[in-house]
């Protein structure tokens, strides 16, 4: 009995480009770090997690500097930052004219509640300047992501997802 002998493989690929969708657009959309180094700044210390001899996890705060202003600043001034630095806010599309007005708005803003604030929280008024200044950074920098919908446009890279199917059957068969 003669014939041909067809091999074929069952199998799939898929390719999107390095990227697995979910944690791509996590670590995209994730403000913790950045309101966390704000809290380092203002408190002057952050949080650490330890195992001790045991085997007990135990946390802890570490020196890093010193404090700004006392907790109940600290607290305030987080709060009001993640109002503006979260996964929401940078859905926006601003023009350059949006986004100035907004971050004249918000500096201003925060400028006054300190300084209304300047002793309750403990701020020692040479460091005023500084405080605004910093946070300000940070806000100018995250919302500077909502300027001519950049943000959402560099999403298409991020989830797209490429996928290539190549069928294959593996065996013998005699025609």
């Amino acid at each position: 009995m003669s014939g041909t002998q067809i091999q074929q493989t069952a199998g799939t690929s898929s390719n999107n480009q390095g990227y697995n969708v979910g944690s791509a657009l996590e670590v995209r959309l994730n403000t913790k770090p950045i309101l966390e180094a704000c809290e380092v700044f203002l408190s002057g210390r952050k949080m650490v997690v330890e195992k001790d001899e045991k085997g007990n996890i135990k946390v802890g705060h570490l020196t890093v500097g010193k404090p700004k202003m006392n907790e109940e600043g600290v607290q305030a001034l987080l709060n009001r930052l993640s109002l503006i630095i979260n996964p929401s806010v940078v859905q926006g599309n601003f023009d350059i004219n949006m986004y100035q007005r907004e971050i004249y708005q918000i500096r201003r803003s925060l400028a006054k509640n300190m300084m209304v604030n300047l002793y309750a929280w403990g701020i020692n008024e040479g460091e005023y300047p500084e405080i605004i200044d910093a946070l300000m950074t940070e806000v100018k920098t995250f919302l500077s992501r909502l300027l001519e919908n950049k943000e959402r446009e560099s999403y298409d890279s991020t989830i797209k997802v490429l996928e290539s199917n190549t069928l294959q059957q593996k065996g013998r068969f005699q025609i």
